[in-house]
């Protein structure tokens, strides 16, 4: 489980988005093979992220396999050229919250 300490850690980063992509990447997280929807939860719970901020996120992190600079790159909903999910191929089926991130 996480920690008070990494919990205090991933509070103190600077931004929603740091935070989203921080705790994702936790291996325990990843160990445990974590919903979606309990990602989101947790985000919102204890690190008190809106829960679409923290659903955008989790998406642009399944979507680019933990790449964040990736994910970057496929987010650009005002230039026409991604989605706000950061899918590589806008044309990806949506993916269910109840997926399993196992990386």
């Amino acid at each position: 489980m996480i920690t008070d300490e990494e919990l205090d850690r991933l509070r103190s980063l600077g931004t929603a988005g740091d935070r989203c992509w921080a705790f994702n990447a936790l291996p325990q997280v990843k160990q445990e093979k974590w919903r979606i929807y309990r990602r989101i939860k947790f985000l919102s719970d204890h690190l008190e992220i809106n829960p679409e901020n923290a659903k955008i996120e989790t998406y642009g992190y399944f979507y680019n396999r933990g790449d964040r600079d990736a994910a970057k790159l496929n987010w650009h909903p005002k230039e026409g050229k991604g989605d706000i999910y950061a899918r590589p191929d806008k044309s990806m089926k949506l993916v269910d919250d109840k997926t399993v991130i196992d990386f």
